[in-house]
């Protein structure tokens, strides 16, 4: 869903409950991040995949729960808290969500969120953890200093990129919350299982990771102005 603007703050939560048990998390459940491979403008940075979505030919929105990849209970109940209250503010379903940990003196290269089409529908909706009070969001003519626990709109049609000036790793939610409101997409989710992948292997198309089509932005924006 189009933001008229870069950043708009939605409200604020308390997150102090999942800071503990999130910076306990095994460095094993870090490693599964496959964006670094694939996609250049993340080589910098881990994401904990947390649900994840997949658009396919059947024409629905398929999302998969990878909350239990976690086994540590106080995070995992921790989050779907805040992500619960992310949706009461939104009014909507999380069709997919990670948290980015970003390393000091490092940066998520600039890129524009797209080509999916489902950033036509959803709010991105970024939520600081652990930050601290240096500038993180940039576009090339703003920076954001973000705050913990306040809940952000952002506008990801817009190029931008993120970049840790701090002396410790910086913790970030991102998440794509569809609102109720919306109708062009029909959700349905699923469990997170080898068979469930095959499954929408076989029904679908795959979408690229590379998301950062930078001569495309224009484009991604002319088309959500019009929905």
């Amino acid at each position: 869903m189009y933001l008229d603007g870069k950043v708009q703050i939605l409200g604020k939560l308390n997150v102090t409950d999942i800071k503990k048990p999130l910076l306990e998390l095994p460095e094993m459940v870090w490693a599964q991040d496959s964006r670094r491979k694939v996609n250049k403008n993340f080589s910098d940075c881990h994401s904990l995949w947390l649900q994840n979505h997949t658009e396919t030919l059947d024409n629905f929105l398929h999302t998969i729960n990878n909350i239990n990849i976690c086994e540590n209970e106080e995070f995992k109940n921790s989050w779907v808290n805040l992500l619960n209250q992310v949706e009461k503010i939104i009014n909507g379903s999380t069709v997919r969500a990670c948290i980015i940990r970003l390393p000091p003196g490092h940066k998520v290269h600039r890129h524009t969120d797209g080509p999916y089409n489902i950033f036509k529908y959803c709010r991105r909706i970024v939520l600081p953890i652990i930050h601290d009070s240096t500038p993180y969001l940039y576009f090339d003519d703003d920076q954001y200093i973000f705050e913990d626990g306040v809940v952000y709109d952002t506008n990801g049609y817009i190029p931008h990129w993120a970049q840790n000036n701090s002396i410790t790793n910086i913790y970030t939610a991102v998440i794509d919350v569809l609102p109720a409101n919306e109708t062009a997409v029909t959700i349905k989710e699923h469990s997170n299982t080898p068979e469930v992948y095959k499954w929408l292997d076989e029904i679908g198309v795959k979408k690229s990771y590379d998301n950062c089509l930078l001569p495309l932005w224009e484009k991604y924006l002319d088309d959500a102005k019009q929905k």
